[in-house]
């Protein structure tokens, strides 16, 4: 294949075996939405999009991928019906010549107003906030939503196209979608979302310049739009599964930080306020500050455990209200006899216990001091048990505010930041803790 000018070669495959260990290799953790590296984002949008194609048949090698300007990204690749139907070409198999294929993407992202004020907010940062909820909608308020995002997006990107920018063979957008918890996406929003974004999207596939298909990345599920469908094109690995802190639990840590994301997810489906109109989801059908999840949501943990092999998971849960069950809280395991098992000896069980020392002695030293003394090779697992931190963090945030986590949210905040080295307003050195969220 030629080499275009301007290009940083990112991957250049010439054999099969060549381009599953290249695709293999790709950094796959997702940056952090306070990440300013833009072309760090770009690029692992850009190789999610690969993993995708690859595991549908549509790349093939040889095969190269450029980062470069105007469009963003340059994906060389071998023709194949596939890869036409992505584009909406099914039937034409006319590429470069000699069976190759040019396919420029152009990379952005998509935004929803309120979903970035409130991830731009002191409080969320304070509280490390990692999903972003529905809860500003009502009915398909949120698909009617993604889909004028989407259609803006699109025709923003579309008058670029026509002006100042390199066409190839094919000319692809990747939008990344910023504003609905990936968790709580359905089935059904989808379908919803699908449709409505089909509709004003048709208008677009007309004469003239245009981009031959839209990929856009909702939550994890990578939707695609050409002339010909809208449909979900491939479910994208790109939480926990992807990284390297989770390749370090044990199956029943595994369960016990799926839990915690089933919970928060369900705190936030049944209704509660809107932290800055003050006003309570119409939808809402019990409230936000119900001791126990719902037994939906207990029938996906049951088959979270199931899928993680885990047989007995009675020691992450706490007994509730109405006979069911909760995840527990930090503070609620405290000493016993979990602290045994292969969970209590894990890296979630002793970071669990260390915030439950701080919370209950209020001295954040003790609880990073015990980590250090208790958990074997603490410096080389220090980045993890800050991830692990993080997570229990969003247990409590503007959203869902469930009181049961509001001490150990502030005692895991504290940790993790003593950890990181970063000084809080309320957290000085040698200095009384102000136990305020």
């Amino acid at each position: 294949m030629s080499s275009p000018v301007k290009n940083k070669i990112l991957i250049d495959a010439n054999t099969k075996s060549e381009l599953d260990a290249s695709i293999q290799d790709l950094d796959s953790i997702a940056p952090q939405r306070t990440d300013s590296n833009k072309e760090g984002r770009e690029q692992w949008l850009v190789h999610k999009l690969l993993q995708a194609l690859q595991e549908r048949g549509c790349v093939e090698a040889p095969l190269r991928l450029c980062k470069r300007e105007s469009p963003d990204f340059l994906l060389e690749t071998m023709t194949n019906e596939n890869i036409e139907f992505a584009s909406g070409n099914l039937g034409s198999q006319q590429g470069g010549g000699h069976g190759s294929l040019t396919i420029g993407i152009e990379v952005t992202e998509a935004v929803v107003q309120d979903y970035a004020k409130v991830m731009a907010s002191p409080e969320v940062n304070e509280l490390g906030v990692l999903v972003s909820p529905r809860e500003f909608y009502v009915g398909d308020m949120a698909e009617k939503e993604f889909a004028a995002l989407i259609d803006r997006a699109v025709c923003r990107k579309q008058r670029k196209l026509s002006g100042n920018y390199d066409k190839f063979d094919r000319n692809w957008l990747l939008v990344k979608f910023r504003g609905l918890a990936p968790a709580g996406i359905s089935d059904k929003d989808i379908k919803r979302a699908l449709e409505l974004t089909s509709g004003r999207l048709s208008k677009y596939w007309g004469e003239g310049t245009m981009f031959d298909a839209v990929f856009v990345l909702l939550g994890n599920h990578l939707l695609l739009f050409n002339k010909m469908t809208g449909e979900k094109f491939h479910d994208v690995q790109f939480l926990e599964e992807d990284r390297p802190w989770w390749q370090q639990l044990v199956p029943e840590e595994k369960l016990y930080i799926k839990g915690l994301e089933l919970e928060l997810n369900y705190e936030i489906h049944v209704g509660f306020k809107n932290p800055y109109t003050g006003k309570k989801r119409e939808d809402s059908k019990e409230s936000a500050t119900s001791d126990t999840i719902g037994s939906d949501y207990f029938q996906r943990f049951q088959e979270l455990a199931s899928e993680l092999g885990v047989t007995d998971y009675g020691v992450l849960l706490q007994p509730g209200l109405r006979g069911q069950v909760r995840m527990r809280t930090p503070s609620e395991f405290r000493d016993g006899e979990w602290q045994v098992s292969s969970f209590g000896r894990g890296l979630v069980g002793r970071t669990l216990y260390a915030v439950w020392k701080v919370a209950e002695t209020e001295d954040v030293w003790k609880g990073r001091e015990w980590l250090k003394n208790n958990v074997p090779d603490y410096q080389n697992h220090k980045d993890t048990i800050w991830v692990i931190l993080l997570n229990l963090a969003s247990m409590y945030c503007p959203f869902t505010q469930i009181e049961r986590w509001r001490r150990d949210v502030i005692a895991a905040n504290l940790i993790r930041n003593s950890i990181a080295s970063v000084r809080m307003a309320h957290f000085q050195e040698g200095k009384p803790l102000t136990w305020e969220a």
